[in-house]
């Protein structure tokens, strides 16, 4: 390889080592704010799936049905 290609090879790689460590950051910012967030909630709050005031089986009560 001529070196000017080699350069450019070297410059590429230091770039795209860049932008992995950026998105490393930003990715461990938002899990530390989603854990913190998720931390600060009440255990009633602390529903991981489905809705906060459901029903066991994930029926909700709606009202009788008008036809």
């Amino acid at each position: 390889m001529n070196e000017k290609l080699l350069g450019r090879v070297f410059d590429y790689v230091k770039f795209l080592n860049f932008l992995l460590n950026e998105l490393v950051d930003i990715l461990e910012k938002e899990a530390k704010a989603t854990k913190s967030n998720f931390a600060n909630q009440t255990p009633l709050e602390k529903v991981p799936n489905g809705t906060l005031n459901g029903m066991a089986n994930g029926n909700h009560h709606k009202g009788p049905v008008i036809t």
